[in-house]
């Protein structure tokens, strides 16, 4: 993992992500796979991509840059896989809600990070995102609960480097 990312100012000050629901999404994050004849596409891609800082900046956490690391969905995705569904919008679509875009048959992590193939589902709401898809117009995102994190925080340019105690599973945290 990259330790020589960039000084940014902290995170809001007083916010706990100890167990608190996060999002983070990646663009495109998937490619459509044509199937065989007149059949729906598969979407595969990567929802998160390892060792790769990212800037989060968020009304909520704060400003900060952010890395995943590898193993960091390994346990869920080997305990909890019967329980993950793959939803447009998270499931907060006003008219699509909670349905399924299409069953999971790949997800796993490989080099580049967390990795799934869903073929999509033959019916009108996913027909009706087809275009948008096609065009890259959606990403891909996952949710979940910060149950572990390590912080780094950069007080200027000349001061050392302090480590607080917190530490989250599977990622670390820059303030920026």
């Amino acid at each position: 993992m990259d330790t020589n990312a960039p000084a940014v100012p902290a995170r809001k000050p007083g916010y706990e992500s100890r167990n608190q629901l996060v999002v983070r999404a990646i663009r495109p994050g998937y490619e459509l796979r044509a199937a065989e004849g007149d059949g729906m596409p598969t979407m595969a891609g990567h929802f998160a991509v390892f060792d790769r800082w990212t800037e989060i900046d968020s009304f909520w956490e704060g400003q900060f840059l952010e890395s995943i690391a590898p193993g960091a969905f390994a346990r869920t995705m080997k305990n909890d896989r019967a329980g993950m569904r793959v939803l447009f919008q998270h499931g907060r679509d006003p008219q699509i809600g909670n349905k399924p875009l299409g069953p999971i048959d790949v997800l796993e992590e490989d080099a580049t990070g967390a990795r799934y193939e869903v073929p999509l589902l033959d019916t009108s709401y996913v027909r009706d995102l087809l275009p948008a898809l096609e065009a890259g117009l959606y990403g891909a995102s996952f949710r979940f609960r910060v149950m572990r994190e390590t912080t780094t925080e950069k007080r200027s340019p000349r001061s050392a480097t302090t480590t607080p105690p917190a530490s989250r599973s599977g990622s670390s945290r820059r303030p920026r």
